[in-house]
């Protein structure tokens, strides 16, 4: 899922209205808006929030929420949004950073709500990349000759250096298994 076509919603839970907040990739606020707690409410927020996400497909919107249950998450979910729970402690944090005063404002918290979200999507996309990358790095270093599984965790854990160059004659030599061409 490309993030260049998604939209972010963050999403500020409260008992009697929640306070939504949308933005494009690019950082562009698209709107804003509360909603009353209830059927009608949450079904009116999921329409709101589809028609602002301009007709992309519905799990290319992130939705951002501190509660992880409930019927705002259950509706979120229903509608097949992407949705992830923002550990309230986290934004409580998050909200830190950016106010002195860390005073509970429900626009600004659906807002940061929205930076945490895109924060951990790149964490994932970085992580996913990484182990994409030692999977590779297994499999290609799994192939030389006589690399058992000792050789190869030896490798993996010493040869980091090699392996990011994709020096694969020093590879070769850091194994054992390149051919001596001096005599003894």
């Amino acid at each position: 899922m490309s993030i260049q076509r998604s939209c972010f919603v963050g999403v500020d839970w409260a008992t009697q209205t929640h306070h939504v907040f949308v933005l494009d990739a690019n950082g562009h606020k698209l709107g804003e808006r509360g909603f009353r707690h209830g059927g009608a409410g949450l079904g009116k927020m999921t329409c709101w929030i589809q028609s602002l996400s301009g007709g992309m497909p519905t799990d290319a919107v992130h939705a951002a929420i501190e509660v992880p249950h409930g019927p705002v998450l259950e509706s979120l979910m229903d509608r097949g949004f992407r949705v992830f729970a923002i550990i309230p402690k986290q934004l409580d944090r998050f909200r830190d950073r950016f106010s002195p005063a860390s005073a509970k404002d429900d626009n600004r918290d659906a807002h940061r709500q929205i930076g945490r979200l895109t924060e951990k999507l790149a964490e994932q996309r970085d992580m996913e990349s990484g182990q994409y990358k030692m999977q590779r790095d297994v499999t290609t270093l799994a192939f030389l000759p006589g690399v058992g599984k000792i050789v190869l965790a030896t490798l993996l854990a010493e040869a980091s250096d090699a392996l990011q160059r994709r020096d694969y004659h020093a590879l070769r030599c850091l194994s054992g298994v390149a051919p001596v061409t001096k005599r003894s």
